[in-house]
């Protein structure tokens, strides 16, 4: 597990691998904050889980799921679809996200709203998680 500090902000990386004669797994998890200004509605402090994944064994090829979850049941999140070519360009763009996410305040009935807005537009395929 690493924390890197972004601006002052500590996000956590954990890259995860494990590969046998049965079974290959590969993922990088990013795990950051995210600030509501209701957080009544959420069990906990609230955060986002990113996962990265460049095909193995449980993921599909080139694939980055971003979720927002609590302490309890609550996550929602986007599936988001790569190609090989913008792969590190979408992973990057939506760490950046994560990182404003920390230094901002998300107003929770905009949220509600437009959630399919709150997730960022990166260019490529993306569905609901």
């Amino acid at each position: 597990m690493s924390y890197i500090q972004i601006n002052g902000v500590d996000m956590e990386f954990e890259r995860h691998y494990h590969k046998s004669e049965k079974l290959y797994i590969e993922y990088l998890n990013v795990y950051g904050t995210v600030h509501f200004d209701c957080n009544e509605c959420f069990c906990g402090r609230s955060w986002v889980l990113l996962t990265a994944s460049k095909g193995d064994d449980w993921h599909k090829p080139y694939t980055i799921t971003v979720t927002i979850c609590d302490q309890d049941d609550y996550d929602i999140g986007q599936i988001y679809y790569c190609r090989e070519e913008n792969f590190t360009q979408v992973l990057i763009e939506l760490i950046n996200w994560m990182n404003d996410l920390e230094h901002g305040m998300c107003f929770y009935d905009e949220f509600i709203v437009d959630v399919e807005n709150f997730f960022p537009d990166c260019g490529c395929r993306k569905e609901w998680r």
